[in-house]
């Protein structure tokens, strides 16, 4: 679990060292000087008198140290939330572009079987008309033969009562011109 900036816990503080020529380095029993009032004299270690060093500007550099780090740790965090924001966001448009896929997809395959059965209607009722104009033009041709016949039978009765006509028409004429001789 991440804690805020301003969840963490306190740093701990540990007890401040005092460093510098004006540090008790050893302290023993004075031996000299008024004896008998329980003094004690303080040593210093004047190795490092020469180094400028002021404990203020100590704790100025290392608080300096820790607001830069802070500052720090706030830019990656708002790095790290806006990264996290536009994560959010990316999945929030990835989930409403499947969506919006999904949804189109649905709906071209219902246009599709729509149409397809908007098609098999057409093809059924051509169909349906072309076996109702085959069907016409069967009987329209059946009609026709029929007649066809008809009038052939009519032809060659004619033929045959014409035939007969002429042949009692020679006769007769064959019987005049007999009897005319």
């Amino acid at each position: 679990a991440m804690l805020e900036t301003h969840q963490l816990p306190p740093l701990p503080r540990s007890p401040e060292k005092v460093f510098g020529p004006g540090t008790p380095q050893q302290v023993r029993p004075v031996s000299a000087g008024r004896p008998g009032r329980g003094r004690q004299a303080v040593h210093y270690n004047w190795a490092h008198a020469n180094m400028r060093y002021l404990p203020n500007e100590a704790r100025q550099e290392a608080e300096d140290a820790i607001l830069a780090a802070q500052a720090q740790a706030a830019h990656y965090k708002s790095h790290a939330l806006d990264a996290f924001s536009a994560q959010g966001t990316a999945e929030t448009k990835l989930a409403s572009t499947e969506r919006e896929a999904s949804l189109k997809a649905q709906d071209d395959e219902a246009l599709r079987q729509l149409q397809a059965a908007q098609y098999e209607e057409r093809l059924s009722a051509l169909e349906d008309t072309l076996e109702a104009e085959r069907a016409a033009h069967a009987a329209a041709l059946e009609e026709l033969h029929t007649q066809l016949e008809e009038r052939t039978a009519e032809a060659a009765a004619r033929v045959d009562l014409e035939r007969r006509l002429r042949e009692e028409a020679v006769a007769a004429a064959d019987a005049r011109a007999r009897e005319a001789e």
